[in-house]
């Protein structure tokens, strides 16, 4: 809006509304100021101004805003690229699932043989451990056998003991029949002579009666004993027996007898074998009494003890 239009308009309100004429005696009024005109026209001024700043100053943030929309088609072209791009990589989703359920099943294969190899590991383990188990059972009654043999072989050294005893008995007694011609001989020897000879024959009674013992060591009466470790037991009157330990992976054993007859005297078992004949004398004539452990195990022992003939036991009371 023009500042002519303004003035205009202000002057159509300023001026005063048509008269009609009359004829009428008219009083000259005095002149008017024209200051409040001015004053009104500055005002109008000042208004117009700060509506044509606030216009101008709106028109310029249009200005910007119109610049904006004028970038738009670049911003919505680079949304598009990035739509496409999305397309893109969403069309390659499904082969990622793919290739990914493809390692999957690699893996679930992979698993599955390996399970499958673990299973048969374990079984041809149990295989094995069986077969050792019959193998070390079949070597433990191979070792039983062995000790049976052992015993047997004992008995037939024993034997042979024996055998050989009759043998130095019948020599004895032949040596006792020369000494006996010799004596017959030697009657005009002197009598220093005479007694020597009489106490050599004394001296071979002697040895002829050990003779005669040694022969008859392996009929001796025998009594089976079980003892168990750690506890002591009587295995014969007067004869208590204690082992203390049991080695079963080297068949041996520790332990000790006690002699109650013979003033409660102790024998110690230090590291004894299994079937080893421990050999000892009891009573007032020392009368040899034997002991041998035939088997061990986790418990304790198991053999028997051979006692003196019975005519030893009747000579010695």
């Amino acid at each position: 809006m023009s500042m002519s239009i303004l003035l205009d308009r202000e002057q159509e309100r300023e001026a005063p509304p048509p008269h009609s004429y009359e004829r009428r005696s008219v009083r000259p009024e005095p002149p008017r100021s024209r200051t409040p005109l001015w004053i009104a026209i500055a005002a109008l001024t000042l208004g117009l101004g700060g509506v044509g700043w606030y216009a101008k100053s709106h028109m310029s943030g249009q200005d910007g805003l119109i610049g904006e929309l004028k970038g738009w088609p670049a911003a919505v072209a680079a949304v598009r690229q990035q739509l496409t791009s999305t397309e893109r990589l969403l069309a390659e989703v499904p082969k990622e699932i793919d290739a990914l359920t493809g390692r999957v099943s690699d893996l679930d294969n992979k698993l599955t043989t390996g399970l499958a190899k673990t299973q048969q590991g374990t079984r041809d383990a149990a295989v094995s451990l069986r077969k050792e188990i019959a193998s070390a059972r079949t070597d433990a009654r191979a070792q039983d056998q062995a000790s049976e043999a052992r015993i047997r072989e004992l008995e037939a050294q024993q034997q042979a003991q024996v055998t050989r005893t009759v043998q130095l008995e019948r020599e004895v007694a032949n040596l006792n029949g020369k000494l006996a011609g010799m004596g017959r001989d030697l009657n005009s020897v002197s009598d220093a002579s005479v007694r020597e000879s009489a106490k050599l024959r004394q001296d071979i009674g002697r040895t002829s009666g050990r003779v005669e013992q040694v022969a008859s060591f392996n009929n001796r009466a025998r009594d089976r004993f079980e003892a168990v470790e750690g506890r002591t037991q009587e295995i014969a009157p007067g004869i208590m027996l204690n082992i203390s330990r049991v080695d079963l992976s080297h068949r041996r054993f520790d332990g000790w007898l006690q002699l109650v007859n013979d003033s409660g005297r102790f024998l110690w078992l230090r590291d004894q074998s299994m079937l080893q004949t421990v050999a000892f004398y009891t009573g007032k004539n020392a009368l040899r009494h034997d002991l041998v452990v035939t088997d061990l195990s986790a418990g304790g022992a198991t053999g028997y003890l051979i006692f003196p003939r019975q005519g030893e036991l009747q000579g010695a009371e």
